[in-house]
Formats: C-alpha cells, structure tokens, sequence
C-alpha cells in the first residue's frame, strides 16, 4: 500500500510541476530566505547569492504542501523540476532585506518573496487530505484538559455534566482529554455554561417550565497561549438542567473538535522562542540562523531587553524540538534549553 502511495503521490507531484504558474490567487505564501555565494566577482557573488536565495525560498514553499519525508523521497524529482527553474515560481516584487560580503568571505543575500507552486488538481487535494489525516496520528496528540464553570449559589463551581460531556465528544475524534493541573496538558478549555429555566408554559394540562443552557467556551495552546478558537452556543429548550447542558455542548463540540484537528495538522506552526542571557550581538545572529533554516518561512521580533531577555515569533514547517537541534548545529553559542513544547521554545546562553 505504501508503495502505490508513493507512485501516486510522484504522479501527482509531476502534475505541480508542469502546472502553470499563474494558478489559484491565494496559492501562495509568503517566505523570507538567504542565498550565498563564494565567486570573487562582486557582480557574479551578487548574482549567485541572488539564485541561491530564489532557490532557497521556492525550496521552503515546497516544504509547506510536502512533508520532510516525502521530499526525501522525490528529492531527485523536486531538483529537476522545481528548484532548477526557482524564478519561475517566485511572483514578482520580492524584496531584498541585506545584502554584502560577510565575515566569513562569502556575499549572503536576504530576501522576502511570495513562492507561487502552482494550481493543485484535485487529486493532489484529495491526497493531501488522506496524508494529513494520516498525520494526525503521527502528530503528538496534544493532551487536552477542559474546565467549564457555572455559578451556583454565588460561587463559580466545576461542571461536570459539561466537561464530561464534551471530553465524549473530544474523545470520539481521536482527541486526548486529560484531568490535572494546567501545565499537565497543552491545549486547556475553559468557559463558563449558564443554566436559565423560562416562564412557565401550559400545554394541555400539563405546566412546564423551559430549561435552556449557555456555554461560553475557549481554547488556547498553553505553551504560547495563542487563541485556537471562541465560541458561544446556546441550547434548545429542556425538560432538565442535564439535558440542556449537554444539547449546548453537543451544538459546540464538533466545531471544537474540528478547530483542534485543523490546528493539529496545520502545515505551519507558529512557535514562540523566548532567550535568556543573550547579547543584543547573540540576538542577531540567532535571527539571522533561523533565516537560514530550511523550514523556517518567517521570522518576527517580538521584544528584546537590556537585561538580555527576547522573544521571536516563527512560523515554521518544522516543529520546535526540530528547530532546536538545527539550532544547537549552526549556533555560534552554546545554549541551554529550559523548555520545548508544541509551540514554545526556552532557550538560555550557557556560560
């Protein structure tokens, strides 16, 4: 089976090859990266560094639709076809950041692009979905813990009839639902549910009174506490406190478990990588690394302090345990690492 995926992912692959450049409009993502060049020629340095730039940046466009494995295998495919021909992927405008020879006698070439890899068939959408479902399984399945709270009394208490009712739901996708405290899982959801019952109906002989829920909920990576979804349901009307809380919780659970597996399986990761002990010196040549990274598209400075605390923003195609041993080969320190997780990374000058 593996092998017919391999043939009909080749297949495929050759059709974004030969595929006009001139495809979807929102195919296309932007990328910075650095080219190089050792001619002695200033002219020719800049003109190569210029290429090997393109080629680097067309290089981490790839990376986005193909996972690390699969462009291993097609390697051989990918340098004929695509990265030979690096411009003709590129749209025009993109901007140069730094240019020059550097220490180390090389003419390095920094560049923001926008890589165009062509329009997609259909197949190759249906095959993406098969491979990303099959990624699910290979991500680390994020431990997922839910707090939902309501008043009673005056106080706010613990709902168990919603987080039970919701961590079924979770758990019938595949989802890996924990209790204990915040820092035992990576994705916490949180919320309040509130429980109303209504004026009193006649039907008939018989009075009822309306039970109906309202369930507030959030979810957040702990690591960096970025948002991965917000959302209010209401419930339908109820005979009972039970059944309204677990109709608003069924309205809201297959877009929870939904907004999290997309998020999962989502070909860009966002990572925050916070520095400690660190020049301002140390701080640019570390930025200046990450560029170097095959993965890594982007890169943003977030905060740097006299005390030699930072923080830098990264989206990247590799994950962040990934990011730190690339780092730990090309740095020109040595640095501790204090944390790692899904999307955040700690990271201490060692003296």
């Amino acid at each position: 089976m593996k092998t017919i995926y391999r043939v009909f992912y080749l297949l495929l692959l050759l059709t974004v090859l030969i595929s006009t450049i001139y495809g979807k409009d929102n195919d296309v993502v932007d990328v910075m990266a650095e080219g190089v060049s050792s001619a002695q020629d200033a002219a020719m340095a800049r003109d190569q560094a210029l290429r090997d730039a393109q080629r680097s940046a067309v290089e981490k466009g790839v990376g986005v639709y193909i996972d690390a494995e699969t462009q291993l295998q097609n390697l051989q495919v990918i340098e004929d076809n695509i990265l030979s021909t690096s411009q003709g992927y590129l749209l025009p405008g993109y901007k140069i950041l730094s240019e020059g020879m550097d220490s180390d006698g090389m003419y390095h070439l920094v560049l923001s692009a926008k890589v165009r890899l062509g329009k997609l068939s259909d197949d190759l959408v249906l095959l993406d979905e098969l491979h990303k479902a099959g990624l699910i399984k290979k991500a680390n399945n994020p431990r997922i813990m839910i707090s939902i709270k309501r008043e009673t009394g005056g106080s706010m208490v613990a709902s168990d009839t919603a987080v039970s009712n919701l961590s079924e739901v979770l758990a019938s996708h595949g989802l890996e639902v924990v209790t204990g405290v915040d820092d035992d899982c990576e994705i916490l959801i949180s919320g309040r549910i509130d429980v109303n019952k209504g004026e009193p109906l006649k039907i008939g002989v018989v009075t009822v009174s309306p039970v109906t829920a309202e369930l507030e909920v959030k979810g957040v990576w702990t690591g960096n506490s970025s948002v991965i979804f917000s959302k209010v349901v209401k419930s339908k009307g109820a005979n009972t406190e039970v059944e309204a809380i677990a109709d608003a919780c069924k309205n809201v659970g297959g877009f929870l478990a939904s907004s999290i597996l997309k998020n999962i399986v989502s070909d860009t990761n966002k990572i925050e990588l916070q520095l400690r002990g660190v020049s301002y010196e140390d701080f640019e040549q570390l930025t200046h690394d990450l560029i170097r990274i095959r993965g890594v598209l982007n890169r943003y400075t977030r905060s740097f302090d006299e005390n030699g605390h930072s923080s830098i923003d990264i989206e990247s195609t590799e994950h962040s345990w990934q990011l730190v041993q690339k780092l730990r080969g090309m740095s020109e320190f040595s640095f501790v690492t204090e944390a790692v997780s899904r999307n955040r990374i700690a990271l201490r000058k060692q003296l």
